[in-house]
């Protein structure tokens, strides 16, 4: 998950670089952020930069401290919760970057800068075609580029144009349900499960339906069905590696399965106006702390609706 940093004060960045230096890592910034929104906007002409600020740089070593206490703090929080199995998930992650930040301290120079945060207001076109003020935070490598974007005043991911730490990690999911025929109106109930089929320990966060695994239905012929007023309200809230009010993780060994999903009745999400043969397809994407990235697609289950 993304881990939230307090910025304590206004700092200036490459404070051992020249003047010159500074304005030209500030106009590649700027240019950075301008060719990203752009590219994303829906009416890139539209586009108009109001004022760029940048507010903070977090270096590896304060990364590996807010990283400990998190872990260290959840171990704690999890065990209350959910048990001692949940403890023993955050421990792990304790020790590996408890090791990390002992290597990174005996290093020449553990001070070195893992991001630089920069806030970007500007006015955008909507999909509807209002002109919209917008705040983004934009996070930068060292090498300028940029890394992750997220929306400065909900803290919603808007996606990492740098791509991750380590390559995403797939899993399998599986869908069943306890018949293939169903008559109009007739509950239509899902379930659910993952399971690792890579060779690496993972965490499968739980944290509701949409936020970080989403649902698909279509018809015979490939048409997409029509969502509900809860499926469009809800679709939303997908956001992998984005803030969440509550969520907590299942560790999977290779070959575990996590089957604690909640079962769905899929005619709340999905407005079923017709009979015949329909298909539905779960997408599991998580992206914890910017590092590791975990999918799961599950097989396509196939029913029919009767009159």
């Amino acid at each position: 998950m993304k881990i939230i940093f307090k910025i304590l004060s206004l700092i200036v960045l490459f404070t051992n670089c020249t003047s010159k230096q500074k304005r030209d890592s500030i106009s590649i910034i700027n240019d950075s952020i301008e060719a990203y929104i752009i590219k994303n906007a829906n009416d890139p002409s539209s586009y108009e930069s109001v004022e760029t600020s940048i507010i903070d740089t977090i270096t590896h070593l304060e990364n590996l401290n807010k990283q400990l206490e998190f872990s260290k703090s959840a171990a704690d929080q999890f065990e209350d919760k959910y048990g001692k199995g949940f403890r023993e998930n955050y421990l792990d992650q304790v020790d590996y970057f408890s090791k990390i930040k002992d290597s990174l301290l005996s290093s020449p120079n553990p001070d070195i800068a893992a991001a630089y945060i920069v806030v970007h207001k500007y006015r955008a076109k909507n999909g509807y075609g209002a002109l919209m003020l917008t705040e983004s935070v934009f996070e930068f490598v060292p090498s300028l580029e940029i890394y992750h974007v997220y929306d400065k005043g909900t803290g919603k991911s808007k996606g990492y144009p740098g791509g991750l730490l380590k390559s995403a990690i797939i899993c399998s999911g599986d869908i069943q349900s306890n018949k293939t025929s169903f008559f109009n109106n007739e509950p239509i109930i899902i379930s659910y499960s993952i399971k690792n089929t890579s060779d690496h320990a993972v965490n499968i966060w739980h944290c509701g339906v949409w936020c970080n695994y989403k649902i698909k239905a279509t018809s015979n012929e490939g048409i997409a069905v029509p969502l509900t007023s809860y499926g469009k309200s809800a679709i939303g809230a997908f956001d992998p590696g984005g803030q969440r009010d509550k969520n907590y993780p299942v560790r999977l060994a290779p070959k575990e399965i996590d089957s604690q999903f909640k079962k769905h009745d899929l005619r709340e999400i999905f407005d079923f106006k017709n009979s015949g043969k329909y298909s539905v397809q779960y997408f599991y994407h998580e992206i914890e702390m910017g590092r590791i990235e975990v999918k799961a697609e599950s097989n396509k289950l196939s029913f029919e609706i009767k009159e």
